[in-house]
């Protein structure tokens, strides 16, 4: 009967105070999950996440693992939101595990994050994982090198992680286990301080799985340990398989649907809802999220005819070639789809980006015109605002004019009546009160100021004088009246002048 044979080792590093790292070695079952948000944080998130797992432990169905990372991701998130302290942790996980589907034995591998999963078969080793990072986001789309995301400044922001979200979207894969294969889970503590052609090395060697996972997890501590270092060694025993090429049975699929609403926390919880991609289903469809092509399989390979199953290479996931091995190997990548399914899958992917191509249309097209409809408000505003009132001011003729409305930016009043004042001829005061301009509320009130603007109009007048001598006979005093007129004396006689 086939079963796993698991060693497991975890260090805290060279840097770090605590060990963010948890595993789980159990009943064909084994878990790495890296936690993040500081250091309590980051510890009670992987710590949740390996209690989630432990309680589906021994079931021996792909649904219950989903379900467990489900589990896990929601109990973070809830204990985050319900505790000011946790808020902002989360964790990466991996998971390999023994599942019974169609009564064959088959190796279920699931991931959410950066932490990884690699396979040694026959002398190569490939990652079966894809990280869920942005620095191998932007490697899968060409952008960068391999060798540039080495060294990325970005290099450990996730694109997706247990916690962060209510629901989370899980990767999962089904290898049909042979004699001989030898499964690596890790943190990211151990690839960023060896690199796969050390790490390949180290598990080719042969040494039992508990031996292996620690030799891996001194060296990378060794080589700086810079962060946590966990890792996870799984053989397979007893399968009953011989060795045969790794694309023939190893597919990706999407995650079944899992419901939650009878786990602890009663049925106000969600179905997560996705379809497990069937052996020989045609209708299968590609997960939700960021899944890649690749995502079902009809469970006939072996002979090399698309019509059949023939597997399609995935060139996002290189080997790395250790011990020189069959030539079949050698051309492999995993995460491959069968060559019978790749148009439907095509065809999903691209009703998918067209939607996403719609909608980003539509809210294109919805926020130019919420643009519009303000400008136009705006401008009805202004002109309604400048028609209104009343203005006195001068016109192009130098005239004063009475306008309808009021000047607003770029709008002027309507002229109506041209005055008979000029503007020059107004006083120097009504001269800038009318150059300035004037508004009024009503028509009467511009016609009453008019009225009022007072003229200057200069008169020139001439004073003559004229100088006359004029000649003052002196007047006579007369005598004074005697009282008594007998008593007046008798005037004297003068000699006469001659001739009289």
């Amino acid at each position: 009967m086939i079963r796993l044979d698991i060693g497991s080792a975890t260090l805290v590093g060279q840097v770090r105070s605590a060990n963010e790292d948890a595993v789980l070695v159990g009943e064909g079952l084994g878990v790495v999950a890296d936690g993040m948000g500081g250091h309590r944080a980051g510890e009670v998130a992987s710590a949740d996440t390996i209690e989630a797992l432990r309680s589906v432990e021994g079931s021996r169905t792909l649904e219950d693992l989903v379900r467990g990372v489900h589990l896990a991701n929601r109990n973070i998130s809830e204990r985050a939101d319900a505790d000011p302290a946790l808020r902002g942790m989360g964790t990466t996980v991996c998971v390999v595990g023994l599942v019974r589907r169609d009564g064959l034995d088959e190796v279920a591998v699931l991931n959410v994050g950066d932490s990884r999963v690699y396979l040694l078969a026959d002398g190569v080793m490939r990652q079966l994982t894809e990280d869920h990072s942005l620095v191998e986001s932007l490697v899968r789309e060409g952008r960068i090198s391999s060798e540039e995301a080495q060294s990325h400044p970005q290099k450990n922001v996730l694109t997706r992680a247990l916690g962060v979200e209510p629901l989370v979207v899980v990767d999962a894969w089904l290898l049909r286990p042979c004699d001989g294969d030898r499964l690596l889970l890790c943190s990211d503590g151990l690839t960023n301080e060896l690199d796969d052609a050390r790490i390949a090395e180290i598990l080719a060697e042969g040494q039992p799985p508990d031996v292996t996972a620690r030799r891996l997890a001194a060296e990378a501590d060794a080589a700086g340990g810079r962060d946590n270092t966990s890792t996870v060694v799984v053989d397979v025993v007893d399968s009953g398989a011989g060795p045969a090429p790794v694309g023939d049975r190893f597919r990706r699929i999407t995650t079944p649907a899992v419901d939650l609403s009878d786990i602890e926390h009663g049925p106000r919880t969600e179905t997560v809802m996705a379809v497990l991609a069937e052996p020989g289903d045609p209708g299968a469809a590609g997960q939700a999220g960021d899944a890649a092509p690749g995502d079902a399989a009809d469970g006939q390979p072996g002979d090399g005819d698309p019509a059949d199953g023939a597997t399609v290479p995935s060139p996002d996931l290189p080997a790395t070639p250790v011990i020189e091995g069959d030539s079949e190997i050698a051309a492999l990548a995993t995460g491959g789809v069968p060559a019978g399914d790749v148009e439907q899958v095509a065809v999903a992917h691209a009703e998918a980006d067209a939607a996403v191509a719609r909608a980003a249309r539509w809210r294109t097209a919805a926020f130019l015109l919420a643009i519009l409809v303000v400008v136009a408000l705006a401008v009805g505003a202004i002109a309604f605002t400048a028609r209104r009132g009343w203005y006195v001011g001068a016109n192009s003729n130098g005239h004063v004019a009475l306008f309808k409305g009021t000047p607003v930016l770029w709008l002027d009043p309507a002229e109506v009546r041209q005055a008979d004042q000029r503007v020059a001829d107004l006083s120097p005061a009504d001269q800038a009160t009318v150059r300035r301009g004037s508004t009024f509320a009503d028509e009467a009130e511009a016609q009453n100021r008019i009225a009022n603007l007072t003229t200057t109009s200069t008169t020139s007048s001439t004073t003559t004088t004229t100088s006359t001598t004029t000649t003052t006979a002196p007047v006579p005093t007369p005598a004074p009246t005697p009282a008594n007129p007998g008593l007046l004396p008798t005037p004297t006689v003068g000699p006469t002048a001659p001739g009289q």
